[in-house]
């Protein structure tokens, strides 16, 4: 019991290590190790890295107006995103790849 749960640590101080390294390039892919390091143990590094990973802004700037966006909606199955703007023009994005949207 105790050499499984010294394993759980390692492991989880391994994945952990991982999220921080991957911080700066892959926020969500970041984010999911930290999770995954703190399910797998409540290591402090676990907690670090969800602490880190939760505190940068998830943001994509989707460039597409000028001017100011008055409303926006994801489809139901969140793949599309469709974005109003104040001068009458709508823009549709796909997010199949959240790192990539087009």
């Amino acid at each position: 019991r105790d050499a499984q749960r010294q394993q759980a640590v390692a492991l989880s101080r391994l994945v952990a290590a991982r999220a921080e390294r991957l911080r700066g390039s892959d926020l969500a892919l970041s984010a999911q190790l930290g999770l995954v390091a703190y399910r797998t143990a409540p290591t402090a590094e676990a907690r670090e890295a969800l602490m880190d990973a939760s505190a940068l802004p998830a943001v994509t700037r989707i460039l597409a107006f000028r001017g100011v966006v008055q409303a926006v909606a994801l489809s139901p199955d969140g793949h599309t995103l469709a974005a109003g703007g104040l001068d009458h023009q709508v823009a549709l994005w796909d997010l199949r790849d959240p790192q990539r949207p087009r």
